[in-house]
């Protein structure tokens, strides 16, 4: 079958011991772009699908042990101008409290599509005003 002929062609491309990383990433690259898709339509997906097949040098690289950081904080200038701040956010700072609320219940998007792809979620608070009100 031609498309097992290419795969193998493909896997002997970036097995070669030869070839540095950015000839296997362009291959890979190649290999990603020919899929039936669009070029280009799962964004930076595409490239870290890319990368992590140059890396293993396999055209089915395989990933384990997957973790994704959410690093989480308020920045003054988004409190009320009533408050000293300046009102620049399209969001209150109490929405900060309620999305990592609802990372901690698994309801929210992140932790729902983490939960379902085998992926350990961690939310660090890095300056979440906790505790403040709207009037404080």
């Amino acid at each position: 079958d031609k498309d097992v002929r290419k795969s193998i062609d493909l896997q002997e491309l970036l097995l070669d011991p030869d070839r540095d990383f950015a000839y296997r990433y362009g291959i890979a690259r190649g290999y990603v772009d020919s899929l039936a898709k669009p070029v280009g339509s799962l964004g930076t997906l595409e490239d870290w699908a890319a990368r992590i097949a140059a890396l293993q040098r396999t055209i089915k690289p395989k990933a384990a042990g997957i973790a994704c950081l959410i690093f989480a904080a308020d920045h003054g200038v988004a409190k009320d101008k009533k408050n000293g701040g300046m009102n620049c956010s399209a969001y209150p700072q109490q929405v900060t409290k309620k999305v990592l609320e609802g990372l901690d219940q698994g309801i929210a998007g992140a932790s729902v599509l983490a939960e379902n792809n085998d992926v350990t979620l961690r939310v660090i608070d890095v300056g979440v005003a906790a505790g403040e009100s709207e009037n404080s």
